[in-house]
């Protein structure tokens, strides 16, 4: 895996663990090695410990791997800051900040089913929002 990838990220490792073995491998390969800080306290951790005093890369948000892999990280407004919707996305949007079902975010907006199926529809296409598993995401 290590050499087929752009990079590798720890999550856990012991100190005599496979995780280790694949890290090394990957700074072999002069692939970005990722690590997730943990207590240190923590048996689990001693691995990840021992490459980040060796250089490896700690994350401790989704941004530090989008950095390192030179991908770009971009900053979601608050729905709040946003001009560009309508009342009414702006409403769905609102109740969204948890994935919600289908049908109770229907229930919960009070408008006829016709209107609010192409309201998701066009909420869709614009990338506000996302369906999945029958469950309605905000982007």
């Amino acid at each position: 895996m290590a050499g087929i990838s752009h990079a590798t990220l720890v999550v856990e490792a012991r100190e005599k663990s496979g995780s280790l073995i694949t890290a090394r491998l990957t700074a072999e390969y002069n692939r970005e090695l990722l690590v997730v800080p943990g207590s240190i306290f923590s048996a689990e951790s001693r691995g990840t410990h021992q490459f980040l005093k060796l250089g490896a890369t700690p994350v401790t948000e989704s941004a530090d791997i989008l950095r390192a892999l030179s991908l770009e990280v971009t900053q979601v407004r608050p729905v709040s800051e946003r001009t560009d919707l309508s009342d009414n996305e702006q409403k769905v949007l609102n109740l969204l900040s948890q994935p919600c079902p289908h049908d109770v975010l229907i229930e919960k907006l009070n408008l006829p089913i016709s209107e609010t199926q192409m309201l998701f529809s066009a909420m869709e296409i614009k990338g506000l929002i996302e369906e999945k598993f029958g469950l309605i995401h905000a982007r």
